[in-house]
């Protein structure tokens, strides 16, 4: 680290590295699966208000240290990011990319665009990343500018097409690193999905969690009908994983804090004893039992 405008990067290494390793050993206990959606919302949620700072700011004086060091997003957003990117070049590639990083400054400082510069020097050695693209490119606008973005999905269904468009998600209130807002019948298609039993595991676990991420914060913004996201919710009758539960949990926790005082807090409560009753059935889920040295043979 060169500068402290690089933090970003040293804590959020830091982490995911620490995060892969556990996972490395102990690949059952889904460690970074957990791990990995409590950065997730954390981040939602910071990175939501309209005053959001981006990850890496201009550090001019002593004094403008402080605030980044105890920044949340300075230590969750990192590892996201890490870990998108090395979803988008590959494994080998990002591993690969990373040794001749650590190889190359291993007796020197160097700073994320000396990082960016070998993992895209690798990605086109192994014809991961496009000749003309450069990771540099693609990342410089995660890290520079706050937010994340919103994608819109919308189809056509007579012409099979699917139109996408782009934008920054903010919420005034509150609440890869994007919310994808679908058409209502795309939506009703998804949640036909995860609502039988033998189908909602197709979808893989992180992207049940985004989906319930995702409705939830739509319906928090006013952007999405609220009927919508609890036909969504039903699907957790179901869910044995704990990540979704976790996600739907820690939303519903702040919705249930705004409605408090409101005549809608019976019927909302109502409604999550419906979803709720499963999870504490525990003949059903049995119990998870796991042990672990932390010597590895």
């Amino acid at each position: 680290m060169k500068w402290w405008t690089g933090l970003w990067l040293n804590e959020g290494f830091a982490e995911y590295a620490g995060l892969r390793g556990v996972d490395f050993l102990f690949p059952d206990s889904k460690f970074f699966q957990v791990k990995n959606v409590e950065n997730f919302l954390l981040v939602l949620d910071f990175d939501s208000d309209q005053a959001a700072d981006p990850l890496s700011v201009a550090i001019e004086k002593p004094d403008d240290i402080a605030p980044i060091s105890a920044d949340p997003i300075t230590f969750a957003k990192g590892p996201i990011l890490l870990h998108m990117m090395n979803t988008l070049l590959g494994e080998n590639t990002f591993k690969q990319g990373i040794r001749n990083y650590i190889h190359k400054y291993k007796f020197s400082n160097a700073e994320q665009d000396d990082l960016w510069c070998l993992l895209t020097e690798e990605a086109h050695r192994q014809g991961t990343l496009d000749k003309n693209l450069t990771v540099k490119q693609i990342m410089d606008p995660w890290i520079f500018q706050p937010g994340y973005p919103v994608l819109n999905v919308v189809r056509d269904y007579s012409a099979g097409t699917v139109t996408l468009t782009q934008e920054r998600y903010l919420s005034i209130k509150s609440n890869v690193l994007f919310r994808v807002s679908y058409d209502t019948r795309n939506w009703m298609g998804i949640i036909c999905t995860l609502n039988d039993p033998t189908k909602y595991e197709t979808i893989p676990t992180l992207n049940r969690v985004q989906l319930i991420l995702d409705s939830l914060g739509f319906s928090k913004a006013g952007d999405m009908d609220y009927e919508i996201t609890f036909q969504l919710l039903k699907y957790l009758r179901n869910e044995k994983e704990y990540s979704p539960w976790f996600a739907a949990l820690t939303e519903w926790r702040k919705i249930d804090y705004l409605l408090m005082r409101t005549p809608k807090h019976a019927v909302f409560q109502v409604s999550l004893k419906g979803i709720s009753y499963f999870i504490i059935n525990y003949k059903r889920l049995g119990f998870l039992t796991m042990s672990y040295s932390f010597v590895h043979e």
